[in-house]
């Protein structure tokens, strides 16, 4: 369980530096200001708080798939990650917001980036090429 966690911390870290960044670069190229609705520390507990779920997740997804755990999870990992992208084309937002149509570009892409994350650090924490347990 702890190798799982420090992998979830190690990616939720990793994912959080680069939505900042990302953030950062693309309300300055464009010249919009989500923060109302986007804002650092928001941006910072949802990616931690998902990768340390997806970490527990993962631990518990061990115990009880036995073959090919980890491509069935990163599968599993994945269809969650596209369909939390979801609800924000739906979101309403406040009136005061100046183009809100660019809210999506900016916020879809770092819903990739815990599970991005994942799979890039996710060497780091293997045992001969794969997690198990």
């Amino acid at each position: 369980m702890r190798q799982h966690l420090y992998h979830g911390l190690v990616a939720g870290i990793a994912a959080a530096v680069a939505a900042l960044v990302y953030m950062n670069v693309y309300s300055a190229a464009l010249a919009v200001d989500f923060s109302l609705v986007a804002n650092a520390m928001g941006i910072v507990s949802s990616t931690l708080i998902g990768t340390l779920l997806a970490a527990v997740g993962r631990h518990f997804w061990g115990r009880w798939v036995k073959q090919n755990t980890t491509l069935w999870f990163n599968v599993l990992f994945t269809v969650l990650t596209f369909l939390s992208i979801m609800p924000i084309f739906g979101m309403t937002l406040p009136l005061e917001v100046k183009a809100p149509e660019l809210l999506v570009g900016m916020v879809a892409p770092m819903h990739l980036f815990p599970q991005l994350f994942w799979h890039v650090s996710e060497p780091l924490f293997a045992k001969s090429g794969t997690i198990e347990g």
